[in-house]
């Protein structure tokens, strides 16, 4: 699986949890590294839209994400699943948000693997998954 880390999120984090994924075989990329910070998210959107057989996961804080009807079709579209971390991990320093991204990583990499491509969870602080 390819795991792409949105710009409200520390791509040194992203780089981090991609040096732990290799073992699994997953990439995890940060969004900064594959397209400007200043490109849309529909932009970015509708340009991970490579291999449709290759399972494309969004990490973001941004809730917003999907709720403008141009990213929603773009976000249904491309097929990307969407893990939307929830309110309180915007609000963490760094290094917490590191270790419970850590921590949580094998589950939301599982439920990353069994949802349909196009669909959306959410993650809270403790680990809780619900779907979108």
């Amino acid at each position: 699986m390819r795991f792409f880390f949105d710009n409200d999120l520390s791509f040194r984090i992203a780089h981090a949890l991609g040096q732990l994924a290799e073992s699994e075989g997953d990439e995890v990329v940060a969004l900064r590294d594959k397209f400007p910070q200043s490109a849309t998210d529909v932009d970015w959107i509708n340009g991970l839209n490579s291999d449709p057989e290759e399972r494309r996961v969004v990490i973001t804080a941004d809730r917003g994400i999907g709720r403008k009807p141009c990213e929603l079709k773009a976000w249904r579209e491309t097929g990307l699943t969407v893990c939307f971390l929830e309110r309180g991990w915007a609000r963490m320093k760094f290094w917490d948000q590191a270790w419970h991204l850590i921590k949580h990583w094998p589950a939301i990499r599982d439920y990353s693997s069994r949802v349909a491509g196009g669909s959306g969870f959410y993650v809270g602080v403790s680990g809780r998954i619900r779907p979108v």
